[in-house]
């Protein structure tokens, strides 16, 4: 019997410094931002800054699809340096011209069409990278303060149960209770204690992604402002408002207007040329006019009118995709 009165009494003792121990924890006092001041810094994000260059980008070749082709000037001197009466210059006939692209047939419209459909969709890109960003940052807010509360729950069930070995070790040590009680408790302890430290390695991790995600410059300890318990916006009437599906239709309608860009490829340049030609023998000057045209006999640009059309039949059917 006096065996029996020492083990609870060691029992009791080292339960306690256990409990004592599990107790103790780090100090967690260094809150994020709130959900709204990291959403309003998302351009700042990698892939709200690359999507804005792109952006830029297409704008860019907007304006240069727009610019008129530069003209060529031409030097040609003829009946010089030969033999007999053309010997030297005397007898030369000196040409100066200059030629211009005339881009008929609506060659720069259609240019310049593909590049603002195409800028259209960068935009629309950059709208949806932004919104997966939101929608990324969101997701990981809502984790980690997810994983805080089941701490919270976790902190709180350990000093629950605590509480109850404490008394229950009490009793042991008092012989109200058999042995067996009091190693029920330190079991039901340690598995609380189990499940507070892990709930608690998950909210580090869930901090450690939200630190990441949101490029914070020091590590997020807390949560500050609750997201969970905000009134969840209402989603679109409409499929066609989807971000995706708007980008499917600015896809397609580029692939319709770089179809009808190959088109007008298809037809021939036409160049218009002025000179004043020097003729040396005679000490006069005359205009040059002149047009000219390549002859389509090889290339009529088929295969990029094939492949024009073979692209638009794949986005007629990716836009078809994301609607449905």
């Amino acid at each position: 019997m006096p065996s029996y009165r020492r083990r609870p009494r060691l029992a009791v003792g080292s339960a306690l410094a256990a409990i004592a121990v599990a107790l103790g924890g780090p100090a967690w006092a260094e809150p994020s931002p709130s959900f709204a001041v990291l959403l309003a810094q998302l351009d700042q994000t990698p892939a709200a800054v690359e999507a804005d260059a792109l952006v830029d980008a297409a704008e860019a070749r907007v304006r240069q699809a727009g610019v008129r082709p530069n003209p060529v000037v031409g030097l040609d001197v003829e009946n010089a340096f030969g033999t007999g009466p053309f010997s030297g210059t005397a007898n030369a006939e000196t040409t100066l011209a200059v030629s211009q692209n005339l881009e008929l047939w609506g060659r720069r419209s259609a240019r310049v069409a593909v590049a603002r459909a195409e800028a259209g969709t960068a935009g629309l890109q950059r709208d949806l990278a932004i919104v997966d960003a939101a929608g990324r940052l969101a997701l990981v807010y809502a984790e980690a303060e997810a994983a805080e509360r089941r701490a919270e729950l976790a902190e709180e069930s350990l000093t629950l149960t605590v509480a109850d070995a404490r008394a229950a070790l009490a009793l042991v040590g008092q012989g109200r209770e058999p042995l067996m009680r009091g190693i029920q408790a330190e079991s039901e302890a340690a598995s609380a204690r189990a499940r507070r430290d892990e709930a608690q390695a998950e909210r580090d991790a869930a901090y450690a992604r939200l630190t990441a995600v949101a490029m914070l410059p020091t590590p997020v300890t807390s949560v500050g402002s609750s997201l969970l318990d905000q009134t969840p916006l209402s989603a679109p009437a409409s499929a066609e408002r989807a971000p995706t599906v708007r980008i499917a239709q600015a896809e397609r309608e580029t692939a319709e207007r770089r179809m009808a860009a190959e088109r007008v490829q298809a037809r021939p340049y036409i160049n218009a040329s002025i000179g004043v030609r020097r003729y040396e023998m005679e000490d006069a000057t005359a205009l040059t006019l002149g047009l000219s045209m390549p002859l389509p006999l090889f290339d009529r640009n088929r295969g990029n009118i094939e492949a024009a059309q073979a692209e638009f039949r794949a986005a007629d059917a990716r836009l078809a995709g994301r609607r449905q």
